[in-house]
């Protein structure tokens, strides 16, 4: 998260640890592409694609088999009205069925938003294990920058509820009833138990940070604006609202904004220009560039690097506040952008992480200007200056919002006769 070359794939992370196979898969998205969820299973089926000797299967009626059980064994709720519609004839489609459950926010005129996957996990002989992946991308193929936190840990049988889970369990309990259409029995009998369950887990927190704590928003309760005043702060955000950049600066002391150039003029023509704070960023046209190692780095090791290392990245989508408080740094990663909508009318949900400012404050973040190997987060940034009077809003982008509602609204409501 640190640095440049610090990448990974929603697939890796979904692998099962050594000893275990998949139990049931519980994943939250805005938007959906059905082919990108279809990975999953199969994803599942081929780290399982071994026989007892541990040679692969070849068998394709095997493999098949085991791509409808694993199918099964996947819950994915999105948001009605934002699931893209496949090309015709991808008959694997069929499988995930009782895999896709439509929800609505419980907000008025919100959406659906958080990017949560909660994995459970089987061995025979050791306590089942959990993961929990906080992203801030959606389950498409889009291949922006984008954030990605995980916690794992052990279910202890003999443990007490642990306070700090109690979020997320809220988050499995509340999700049947954000649903379009009643969720199938065992599905709803498995997010029963994965809720109970998730709070007797010693998730563990990464690197050095020391605790963390999980915030969701939009599950029924009042709007809670969960950032602590004062210190420094730094956020990255592809969307942003004048209101609630002018909020940051005042309350939190926001010194370094990242976004995209199309949302600092939003912020200009709502709030105008002092509303923006002393430094403002935008990724340079060097960050539109693939993954691969460097020629240099794959000659000396002698061979290629993976096919998954070419994957293009381009354009922002990350969502990260950081902020400096006492000498402890509180970073939030998750779904919500600095919007009104996020704080108020949407679902989201984001991970506090806390941690000494030394590893994880802005310095450390952004890394040094004078680095050498440019693989710092600074080096993928320019500093951006908004005009003085930003354009008016393209006509097209103001239809294409209205039209992402309508459909929301459209997928949400019950259908006619």
């Amino acid at each position: 998260m640190l640095g440049t070359r610090d990448r990974t794939l929603l697939l890796d992370n979904l692998r099962p640890p050594a000893g275990y196979r998949l139990r049931r898969a519980v994943g939250t998205s805005f938007t959906l592409d059905l082919i990108a969820l279809l990975t999953a299973p199969l994803a599942f089926t081929f780290f399982d694609a071994h026989d007892d000797d541990g040679a692969p299967v070849a068998d394709p009626v095997a493999l098949l088999e085991a791509l409808r059980r694993h199918a099964e064994k996947v819950t994915l709720f999105a948001q009605a009205g934002a699931i893209a519609v496949p090309a015709p004839g991808q008959t694997l489609l069929t499988w995930l069925e009782d895999s896709v459950v439509e929800v609505e926010a419980t907000g008025e005129g919100g959406i659906f938003h958080p990017k949560v996957w909660v994995l459970a996990f089987e061995s025979d002989d050791a306590p089942a294990f959990y993961r929990v992946l906080c992203l801030s991308r959606n389950l498409t193929f889009a291949r922006a920058w984008d954030v990605c936190l995980s916690l794992e840990g052990p279910l202890l049988e003999d443990g007490g509820a642990r306070e700090r889970n109690q979020p997320l369990a809220e988050l499995l309990r509340v999700l049947p009833g954000l649903a379009t259409r009643p969720l199938p029995p065992k599905a709803r009998r498995d997010l029963d138990r994965m809720a109970n369950e998730v709070t007797k887990v010693d998730f563990r927190p990464p690197g050095r940070f020391s605790d963390f704590r999980i915030h969701s928003m939009g599950l029924g309760e009042e709007p809670k604006w969960p950032f602590p005043k004062g210190g420094r702060s730094l956020v990255v955000s592809p969307y942003l609202v004048g209101s609630v950049v002018s909020r940051l600066v005042r309350d939190h002391g926001l010194e370094v904004l990242i976004s995209r150039p199309e949302a600092f003029e939003d912020v200009v023509r709502q709030s105008g220009r002092d509303a923006l704070p002393r430094t403002s960023y935008v990724l340079s046209p060097g960050a539109d560039l693939d993954s691969r190692e460097s020629e240099e780095e794959v000659q000396g090791s002698g061979e290629l690097s993976p096919a998954a290392d070419l994957v293009e990245l381009s354009g922002l989508h990350a969502k990260l506040f950081l902020f400096e408080v006492g000498g402890q740094a509180r970073l939030f990663v998750g779904s919500a952008n600095a919007t009104r909508a996020a704080f108020r009318d949407n679902t989201e949900v984001l991970v506090e992480l806390l941690g000494p400012t030394s590893d994880y404050g802005i310095g450390a973040f952004l890394g040094a200007e004078d680095d050498p190997r440019l693989e710092t987060i600074r080096s993928l940034l320019q500093e951006y200056h908004p005009p003085e009077q930003p354009e008016e809003e393209d006509p097209e982008r103001i239809l294409d919002k209205e039209a992402e509602r309508l459909a929301c609204t459209l997928g949400a409501s019950e259908p006619l006769g």
